[in-house]
């Protein structure tokens, strides 16, 4: 996949490129799903069956959860 901002990402790609893993797996796509289902995840959009990420809309997601974490521990 090319690495522009306007790439929507899979469940796989996305959870790739955040590091998420447990223990005897690559990914935890377990863990993604259920923040997807419980409104834990960044804003996605349902391709079918599948949820897709904007790799920009998930940097602001997540940059903004730093900032968060940054303000409380301050």
């Amino acid at each position: 996949m090319s690495e522009h901002n306007n790439d929507l990402l899979s469940q796989t790609e996305f959870a790739e490129r955040f590091g998420m893993a447990v223990i005897g797996r690559p990914i935890s796509l377990v863990t993604l799903r259920k923040w997807t289902q419980e409104g834990h995840a960044p804003p996605c959009v349902y391709i079918g069956r599948f949820p897709r990420w904007s790799w920009s809309t998930a940097q602001r997601w997540i940059n903004e959860r730093v900032r968060k974490a940054e303000e409380q521990a301050a």
